[in-house]
């Protein structure tokens, strides 16, 4: 959730799906314009949202905690994903189950 979907929870949710070597992988499909979007991860299990920890682009939010940064040169339809054995966040051209 983030600037993109109005900070709505109930948007714009990630999926779970396994890589070729069973690791967890989250994403979700956007389209987006170009611009500067603010973004963090609702984790509706726990009730909590967290600045995305392997984007070191981050700013400062009126709660005291961090909005992650995302800034998009040009506009065209991204895929945001979460791999769990990663270090990186990654924005690819598309996902996997989009053509």
């Amino acid at each position: 959730m983030g600037s993109f979907n109005n900070w709505d929870t109930t948007k714009d949710a990630m999926i779970i799906r396994k890589s070729e070597g069973n690791t967890n992988i989250f994403e979700v499909y956007l389209e987006l314009y170009s611009g500067l979007y603010y973004y963090k991860f609702y984790l509706p299990g726990s009730k909590t949202y967290i600045h995305d920890p392997m984007n070191p682009n981050k700013v400062s939010d009126p709660y005291g905690g961090f909005n992650s940064v995302l800034e998009i040169p040009v506009a065209f339809i991204m895929c945001f994903k979460v791999d769990s054995n990663s270090t990186e966040t990654s924005f690819t051209p598309k996902c996997s189950d989009k053509s």
